[in-house]
This record gives structure tokens, sequence and C-alpha cells, in this order.
């Protein structure tokens, strides 16, 4: 595979950054990279098509596509990918494999001009040893070990329009990987003319009873390049977007179990994942087992972060409920004997749909709350709480929603 180098460039970084705009946001607190054509049109300064994501596991892409991405419009979906446009930004998720490791994804790679990938969660860039020096003499390097050599075949042509070479041994190697491709089936060829690339070539071949190499072969020579439809929606696709609700296609999508947790017996709780929760009805997971897997409290964090919206009045905080609820900070806070015997908080990304967020004079309360003193974890509402500790208190101006 040869040497992989880690290491922050700022001036690519912030093009990265500012190329995927919000997307960037949405996608910054999950483990997953940023892999391939997009790296290398960020090195060569070249123009990018779309963002490929690869992820560290299944569950990091479902938490992050039911967090981030519900309702966002789907481009296309195969076998290997879904993909979104989100304000003329494409962006695709492979769930064809998962990547511990951002060099991992580079085995899989074709050409060493795209082993490039940025790694979120460590905010630099992971690179091929000849990454750079490949994209500067505009050279195309084959790996032998990449899962679809049938594919770079075709990928030549497109970066030979880039302005990219490659010489004789190179395509000898490619044309040696794939002879050593098993294609003895319809699946194996849509194994790998399908899913990223080719899925118009998979519509005009017509699958007979009996595979035939000689005549798929035939069938492809038949076929019209120039004049194949560039259709949005396969019958894959078509099966997928018959699920009206977000939450149940990714999963279908995913094939995915989603975890579950109790703190009481009748407080059951799904877990998306980075403090991101909601309830179900533990009848529903007892009628659908199928569809989830309970998780041991050890992976729930015993004390959590939140944060709300508190009155600012001559100095000191007051809740906006209660104006003669004082906070102070160091200090353990329960209710009062005015309201319902609870303390209302959130998460820090849903302040500024909390309560009070329009209100003026306010300052934002952060707080630590332990998991038994929790009434209710669903991030879909206000979160309560019968106990919190007031860790800071951060002073808003009026015009300011959030300072972090």
């Amino acid at each position: 595979m040869g040497k992989i180098i880690t290491k922050n460039y700022p001036k690519e970084k912030a093009l990265l950054i500012y190329k995927l705009d919000n997307i960037y946001e949405k996608i910054k607190n999950y483990d997953c990279y940023i892999a391939g054509g997009s790296i290398t049109s960020i090195f060569s300064k070249s123009e990018i098509n779309d963002f490929d994501i690869y992820f560290k596991s299944k569950a990091d892409l479902f938490n992050c596509l039911i967090n981030e991405f519900e309702g966002e419009y789907i481009v296309h979906i195969s076998k290997k990918a879904i993909t979104f446009k989100i304000n003329d930004i494409v962006v695709q998720f492979i769930f064809m494999n998962y990547y511990q490791k951002p060099e991992d994804i580079f085995t899989d790679f074709d050409f060493t001009i795209c082993m490039g990938a940025y790694d979120m969660q460590k905010g630099k860039f992971v690179l091929h040893e000849d990454f750079l020096k490949d994209i500067a003499k505009k050279e195309i390097i084959f790996n032998p070990t990449t899962a679809f050599p049938l594919i770079s075949g075709l990928r030549i042509k497109k970066y030979t329009e880039k302005g990219f070479n490659i010489n004789n041994s190179e395509l000898i190697k490619i044309i040696l990987a794939i002879n050593e491709l098993s294609i003895k089936s319809y699946d194996d060829i849509e194994k790998h003319l399908g899913g990223m690339y080719g899925e118009d070539i998979m519509a005009e071949i017509k699958r007979k009873k009996k595979f035939n190499l000689s005549n798929v072969i035939k069938q492809i020579d038949n076929i019209e390049f120039t004049n194949l439809k560039n259709e949005r929606v396969n019958a894959f696709m078509s099966e997928i977007l018959k699920i009206d609700d977000d939450f149940e296609r990714y999963r279908t999508l995913l094939d995915y179990k989603i975890p579950y947790f109790e703190i009481e017996k009748e407080q059951t709780y799904l877990y998306f994942g980075k403090e991101h929760y909601a309830k179900i009805d533990k009848e529903e997971i007892t009628e659908n087992s199928k569809k989830y897997k309970k998780i041991a409290n050890t992976i729930i964090p015993k004390d959590f972060i939140f944060y709300k919206y508190v009155h600012k009045k001559d100095g000191k905080y007051f809740s906006f409920y209660d104006s003669n609820y004082e906070y102070k900070i160091g200090e353990i806070m329960k209710p009062s004997n005015y309201g319902d015997g609870y303390l209302y908080i959130c998460r820090k990304e849903d302040l500024h749909n909390s309560n009070y967020s329009s209100e003026r004079e306010k300052a934002i309360l952060k707080c630590k709350v332990k998991r038994e003193n929790l009434s209710s974890l669903d991030t879909s509402r206000s979160i309560t709480t019968t106990e919190l500790e007031v860790l800071d208190i951060i002073d808003l101006k009026d015009d300011e929603e959030v300072l972090f």
C-alpha cells in the first residue's frame, strides 16, 4: 500500500469546508471520511463534481442520516450508496463497506491520484505517499487490489479528459486485474458495473434464465452509450422510495437494527449516538423485535451536559418560567413547588428552537445532569430532569442566539 501521510493543509481544508457549505456542519460530529475524487480536485485545483463520504460503521452512517438528513432530496440510491443534492452540492454516502481507518479505503481505490481523504474527527488530510506526486505529474498509477477493476477501465476516460496520462504498463495491470475477476452470473456483472457507476448499462442488459458471458458481451456491443438515459430512479431505488418514513427507509436500506436502552422499565429509548435519543413504546419493540437490539446502559453516559436559556436580571440569573427561581453557578438545583416538578433543558444544537430563544436579556446556562435524574430524554421535545448541577452561565447580547 505504501506510506501514509497525515497532515494539516490549512488552505485545502478551508477550501473543502467552503465547498461543503452547511453539509460540513452536518457531518463533522460523525466518524467518517471524505475521500476520493473531491480530495483529488481540492489538491489539483479542479472542479468538484460530488463528495464521497465513507463511515467507520453502519451505526455511524445511520445516525448521521437520521439525525442530519431527514427530508433531504435523494438524487439516487444504489446497492452501494445513497446520494443527496443539497443547495446544488451533491454528496454520496457509501455503504458497500465501512472503514476503521482512511488508509483502509485506499486498498479498495483504483488510482493513487484518488488516494486522498479528510478525517472528520482529526480535522486532517490523510494521503498516500504518492498522491501529491502523481497528481503533480498527471500520472495514473493503478492499484491492483482495487475492489472494482472493471470500473477502473471505464474511469480512465474520465481522468484522461482531465489531463491525466496512463502508460502501457498500467493499462496491462488493469487488464490483468480484470482477467482475475470471477464473473459467473448477472449478479456478478451488476456488482462490477452497477452501483455508483454503470446503472444504465445494467438496465439495457436482458437477463436470461441461463447466464452466458458471451451473450452479455454481444448485448453490450449493441448498446448505444451516447443514447443511454440517465434515469434517477432504478428498480432498487423505487422499492426504497416506496417507504414514506425516513426512519424506516434508512433502516431498511442499511439492514440496520436500531439500538435501544432502558433508564427504568417504563422508559425505553432508541439510541442514535452523540446524545441523540427518542422515546419508544416497549410494545413496539416487542412486536417488531427483528428491527431493534438492546444495548447495555454502560454505553450511555452516566452524566449528561445540557443547556437552557435563563433570564439575566441585575447581574443574577432566573427562570423565565418562574421569575423567583434563581440559578447559581456550582449549585445543585431542584424544581420549585411552582410548576410540574421538572426542570426543562435541551441539547446544545437544539437551543435555537428551545423555549425562550426569542427572549431578550437572556443567558445560556450549561449544566450537568445525572442519568438517574432524567425524567425524559426524548429530543423531539424538551428534556426534563428532577435535578441538575449548574456548571456555567454564558452571557449573551440581545441580538445573539448562541455563542458556540
